[in-house]
C-alpha cells in the first residue's frame, strides 16, 4: 500500500480526501496505470465500490474516477460487461472494506465478458465518428474512431478466449492474434490524434469491415437503430421548422 501511495502520491492525496468515510468504500486501481503500461500523459483510473451511491468525492488532478454501488457492479459482472469484469482480473486493490472481496467471492466475477456488446458498442462510436467527420471536427472523431477501433480489439480478442489488457497491450494482443493492420491503426489512432480526413476514411471503411466480419447480424440491428434515430431527430426538426413559419 505504501509503496503506491509513494509512485501515486495522486491516489494518496485521494485517500486522504476520504478520510472518515473508508468504511464505506472500496477502492481500486485500474487502467493502465495498473498495468504499469502508462504513459506521461495517463490519467489515474480509480473505481470506487460503495453500498449506496456516493457522489461527495474530492476528485485530486489527474484521477479519472469511476463510481458504482456494490449492487450495480454486480449486475454488470452479471451481464458481461468488460470494465468490470477487466477490474476484478487485474485491478489492483487500494483500499478494502470488504465490498471488494466479497465481489472477488461471487460466481458473477467469473463470467466471461460478451464479446457481442463489443460490437454494438464499436458500431455505436463508429457512427458517431462518421457524424463527426460529416461535420468537420476531425478531432472529436479521431478520439471516437479510436473508441471504436479499441472496442473492435476487445471483441476479437475475447470471441478468441483471450482477455484484453490495458489500451497500450491492446496492440501486441490483436497483433498476435492475426490483425497487424487493426494493430497498426489502433496504435496511429491512440499516439498520434492529429489525423486528416483521408486516413479517418479509411479508418472507417475498414472498422465497418471488422464488425461486420465479427458479426453482422449485430451490426446491421445497429446500423438500423442508428437510421431510425436519425430519420426521427429529422422528422422532430422538419416539425418544428414548420410551427415557427
Amino acid at each position: 500500500m505504501n509503496n503506491i501511495f509513494e509512485k501515486l502520491p495522486e491516489v494518496q492525496a485521494f485517500m486522504e480526501s476520504i478520510r472518515g468515510n473508508e468504511q464505506d468504500l472500496s477502492v481500486v486501481l485500474v487502467g493502465s496505470v495498473a498495468r504499469h503500461t502508462q504513459s506521461e500523459n495517463s490519467d489515474i483510473d480509480l473505481l470506487v465500490i460503495s453500498k449506496r451511491p456516493f457522489d461527495d468525492l474530492s476528485i485530486p488532478s489527474k484521477v479519472h474516477l469511476m463510481r458504482s454501488t456494490y449492487d450495480d457492479f454486480l449486475k454488470q459482472l452479471e451481464l458481461g460487461e468488460d470494465f468490470e469484469a477487466w477490474s476484478v482480473r487485474l485491478g489492483v486493490v487500494v483500499h478494502d472494506n470488504g465490498l471488494w472481496s466479497e465481489i472477488l467471492t461471487r460466481p458473477e466475477s467469473k463470467i466471461w465478458p460478451d464479446w457481442q456488446k463489443k460490437v454494438v458498442h464499436g458500431a455505436r462510436r463508429l457512427f458517431l465518428a462518421n457524424k463527426l467527420i460529416e461535420t468537420g471536427d476531425l478531432e472529436a472523431a479521431t478520439e471516437e474512431m479510436l473508441y471504436a477501433a479499441g472496442h473492435i480489439a476487445r471483441g476479437l480478442l475475447l470471441k478468441a478466449d483471450v482477455f484484453p489488457l490495458s489500451r497500450p497491450e491492446l496492440e501486441d494482443q490483436i497483433e498476435a492474434l492475426g490483425y497487424p493492420h487493426l494493430a497498426t491503426v489502433h496504435k496511429e489512432l491512440r499516439t498520434n490524434p492529429n489525423k486528416n480526413l483521408r486516413f479517418l476514411l479509411r479508418c472507417q471503411t475498414y472498422s465497418k469491415r471488422l464488425l461486420v466480419r465479427l458479426s453482422s447480424d449485430d451490426y446491421k440491428r445497429c446500423a438500423e437503430e442508428f437510421r431510425k434515430k436519425k430519420r426521427s431527430k429529422q422528422q422532430r426538426l422538419r416539425e418544428n421548422t414548420a410551427r415557427s413559419t
